[in-house]
């Protein structure tokens, strides 16, 4: 028998919880009934999640079959999928995801563009696949350990995906953004940061880190936390608070600067060769 699960940091949202979420007008957006119906989910990925959290541990019980599945982690109601399991299992025609990638710091030279959508692995996967394509050249990536280097830098700019698409603001109707331009790569998500954004200064490979002005994981407010916790359990996030000193990390490794910010409403994540 495994040991209870319990999300890092995030309070387990039980029906208390969510009675007192619509008794006070104020459910979140991703624990709503979403009007798609549990039967429109995708059986095969909804099975899939559970076979992956039961193996690791976070889920601490196994269904033999979608509906029960969904049921038992909390993300249907009433025969209905919450937006936090609609937009893990239905597939949207909409683009969950908005790629460009430019030949000029104006952003007016197109080489190539790519509208994700579908659901939200579908899309993570195919904009993951945009940066990789492009990235790179776009970073000025030296030639010394550049294979390595593109592999870590893959692994960042994912991770700043899932962050965008998992703590963006669903009730505004727009899409996140991935631009890649030279020498920069910014993704916006609608809806600004709940902490103070900040700028870690670049190390040297093998010193110590050091975040500045970075909140600490435990004091960090969290948007969407149904969804947060269906992909802890999932395992497509780890602990929380993990990923940003896993990017500042790997763009010290190789040579980039990162710095988060709040433009005209959205949460802007920047990449950047660091200063010499």
């Amino acid at each position: 028998m495994f040991a209870p699960y319990a999300y890092p940091n995030i309070r387990h949202l039980s029906q208390l919880d969510r009675a007192e979420c619509i008794s006070c007008e104020k459910e979140p957006w991703d624990m709503r009934a979403s009007g798609i119906s549990v039967q429109e989910a995708d059986p095969f990925g909804v099975m899939l999640a559970m076979q992956q959290g039961f193996a690791a541990r976070r889920i601490p019980f196994f269904c033999d079959d979608a509906p029960s599945a969904l049921t038992n982690l909390g993300l249907s109601r009433g025969g209905m999928l919450t937006n936090a399991a609609a937009l893990l299992f239905h597939r949207f025609e909409d683009a969950l995801i908005l790629c460009r990638a430019y030949d000029s710091p104006r952003c007016d030279v197109l080489i190539e563009g790519a509208d994700c959508s579908g659901s939200f692995s579908t899309a993570l996967e195919e904009a993951r696949a945009f940066l990789e394509r492009h990235a790179p050249r776009a970073l000025a990536i030296q030639r010394e350990n550049a294979h390595e280097k593109e592999s870590c830098i893959a692994c960042a700019l994912g991770e700043a995906l899932v962050n965008a698409l998992a703590h963006r603001d669903y009730e505004i109707a727009e899409p996140v953004r991935a631009v890649v331009s030279p020498g920069c790569v910014r993704i916006s998500s609608p809806g600004p940061y709940l902490f103070d954004v900040y700028v870690p200064s670049p190390r040297k490979e093998g010193a110590a880190e050091t975040l500045r002005d970075r909140p600490a994981a435990g004091a960090m407010p969290t948007r969407n936390a149904l969804l947060v916790q269906a992909l802890y359990r999932f395992g497509g996030v780890d602990a929380r608070g993990s990923g940003m000193p896993l990017i500042v990390s790997t763009c010290s490794y190789c040579g980039l600067r990162v710095s988060w910010s709040n433009e005209n409403g959205h949460a802007v994540i920047a990449f950047e060769p660091a200063d010499e």
